[in-house]
């Protein structure tokens, strides 16, 4: 019977994700080509009652967390890469908008293009895929979504909520933006829109270490993943938890 795989990993784990009934799981592990079966974990984005929404101020909390001071000593976040794995990003939202300030390290669709093959993405969708198509803009270089395997990485077209546009803006709103007090840590950096929760496999781990293998390959600085309850990112999956840390 042929296996209904999903991801083959290969950098985070030597691993195969794939859809099978849960009466297979103990043949499954009788092949001596497979060391484990570990179940997915499936996470729920968080929500907020609209009136426990106040007016974003981040400028103010730049100040708080020391941030200014590294502004005032030329670290802006230019040519740095921060990959948010979330519910996607408004790609239209004016905070992510103009170009940020650019260097040698900034992505471009040639950075893309050298390492297509060696993407989930790319593998995910047979190959029918290139540099072009993933990159968006300046500001948003590459974006995907891991959940539904496309390029709708927007918040519109399922309930998952605007979370991921919440934490891009934290970590990457350009500053200076007329019409808003937002502005993030690292407002000159670029960020890579890895959507996983979407309208079908919302929120399930082997998308999301797909997302992060992603990340790896494309030379990402930094991966956010502030997935789940108000607890925090937890699991009490032990391989899951492993993969994570490395």
């Amino acid at each position: 019977r042929e296996l209904d795989v999903v991801w083959n990993l290969t950098l985070a784990a030597n691993a195969i994700s794939a859809n099978v009934e849960y009466g297979q799981i103990a043949g499954i592990e009788q092949l001596p080509e497979v060391e484990q079966v570990v179940l997915e974990t499936r996470y729920e984005p968080q929500e907020s009652a609209a009136s426990e929404i106040s007016m974003p101020m981040t400028a103010i909390s730049t100040q708080m967390t020391g941030t200014n001071l590294a502004w005032q000593a030329g670290y802006t976040g230019a040519g740095r890469r921060i990959a948010v794995i979330d519910t996607g990003l408004d790609m239209d939202h004016k905070s992510f908008a103009a170009a940020p300030e650019a260097n040698d390290n900034s992505m471009t669709t040639a950075d893309i293009a050298a390492v297509l093959g060696d993407l989930n993405a790319y593998r995910r969708m047979n190959g029918k895929l290139t540099a072009e198509e993933l990159y968006y803009s300046p500001k948003t270089p590459f974006a995907f979504n891991y959940s539904d395997s496309n390029l709708v990485t927007d918040h519109s077209r399922d309930s998952q909520g605007d979370h991921g546009t919440h934490v891009a803006g934290i970590a990457a709103a350009n500053a200076n933006v007329e019409g808003t007090e937002v502005v993030g840590m690292a407002p000159d950096a670029q960020v890579i829109v890895m959507k996983v929760f979407g309208a079908t496999r919302a929120g399930v781990s082997d998308d999301i270490v797909a997302a992060l293998e992603d990340a790896m390959t494309l030379g990402c600085d930094v991966a956010n993943l502030s997935l789940g309850s108000t607890a925090g990112f937890t699991s009490s999956n032990t391989e899951l938890d492993l993969i994570y840390q490395r």
